[in-house]
């Protein structure tokens, strides 16, 4: 999987069991520490599985250039 996939993947997976999706990536990808995604179905060690900058440089190319 790449980065991409596993951002929607694991936002997905939060979402369907009721969590908020946005605050703990958000949370994830500033302090770098796992424990903000809640251990549902994998998530953790799925967002593990890929490097942050990887995921923060997916996050930027979905904006348009200014």
């Amino acid at each position: 999987m790449n980065a991409k996939q596993i951002l929607n993947k694991v936002y997905g997976t939060l979402q369907a069991n009721g969590y908020n999706a946005q605050r703990q990536l958000r949370d994830y990808l500033l302090t770098g520490d796992p424990a903000y995604i809640s251990d549902v179905d994998g998530a953790r060690a799925l967002i593990c599985s890929v490097d942050r900058a990887d995921l923060l440089a997916e996050l930027l190319d979905r904006y348009p250039d200014a």
